[in-house]
Order: C-alpha cells, then sequence, then structure tokens
C-alpha cells in the first residue's frame, strides 16, 4: 500500500470526525416547547397574583411589535377577551435570546384550560395573530393550561 493513500485515509477520518462531534454534542439552549413563528418562544409560565406571567425569549434581533390577546372559549369557537397587552419594547429593542417578562390580567370566572393566549402583531391598523409552531388551524394559539404544564 503507498503512503499517499494512507495520508488520504487519516485526512478523510479527521475531516469525518468533526461534524459527526458537532451532530452528537447537546444543543446549547434546549428547543422551545411553544414558539410563535420564529419571533418569540415562551420559555416559562406561572401565574401570579391573578396574572399570567410569561418569560417570552427573542428568536431574532429587533423583535417588532407584538401584543399578547386574550383568547376565550365560547361555544366551541374562540373569542378575543379584553385588550391586548403590549410587549414591553424599552429600554431598547429585543435581540436575540434576551428574555422579558410580561403579565397578562386573567379573569377570574375563566379556568386555564378556557383560556388562550395569542400574541399579534400590534398595529393600528390592522391587527393579525402570529401562529405558534404545530398549531391547529381553528386555534393557532397555545391554551393557558398548556403553559402552565410545561416543565
Amino acid at each position: 500500500r503507498l503512503v499517499s493513500d494512507w495520508s488520504s485515509d487519516v485526512c478523510s477520518s479527521e475531516l469525518h470526525a468533526a461534524p459527526r462531534r458537532w451532530t452528537l454534542a447537546a444543543p446549547a439552549t434546549p428547543p422551545p416547547a411553544f414558539r410563535y413563528a420564529d419571533w418569540l418562544a415562551v420559555r416559562a409560565c406561572r401565574i401570579e397574583n391573578g396574572q399570567a406571567a410569561l418569560d417570552l425569549e427573542a428568536l431574532q434581533d429587533f423583535i417588532p411589535p407584538f401584543a399578547i390577546q386574550l383568547q376565550a372559549a365560547h361555544h366551541r369557537k374562540w373569542r378575543k377577551l379584553g385588550e391586548p397587552v403590549p410587549l414591553p419594547r424599552l429600554p431598547a429593542p429585543w435581540l436575540a435570546g434576551e428574555r422579558r417578562t410580561v403579565a397578562v390580567p386573567l379573569p377570574a370566572e375563566r379556568t386555564p384550560a378556557q383560556l388562550g393566549l395569542a400574541l399579534a402583531t400590534a398595529v393600528p391598523w390592522h391587527s393579525s395573530l402570529v401562529p405558534f409552531a404545530g398549531a391547529p388551524a381553528k386555534r393557532p394559539f397555545p391554551v393557558l393550561a398548556d403553559l402552565l404544564a410545561q416543565p
């Protein structure tokens, strides 16, 4: 066997070893359980003093103006409930990986299974919902009970 063949085998194995290590390495951050498109991920949710406290993480730099719109199940349909709560934009624009907490007031007469938290664009002329990943067509947002149950 020629020396040149042996050296090419060594180089080849070294070249293929690095991508295997990268593939087997654990990701730096866990994948989000609830992700609103490619903009925001819900990292934690809890109920404090009659409010749902959502810990949101930016998945991209410079998040546009969004608001959390509470939705309520009523006769097999989801309807808006109350005014949208705008996401905090100050002191500076959100950057990728940054986390902020949003408090959404909850009605006392509804259970978490009857409430959904939709992310909507916060523009005065026309607001539209931003679907979360894997959402069913009839409910493009997570139910509060599902957010509370995530680890």
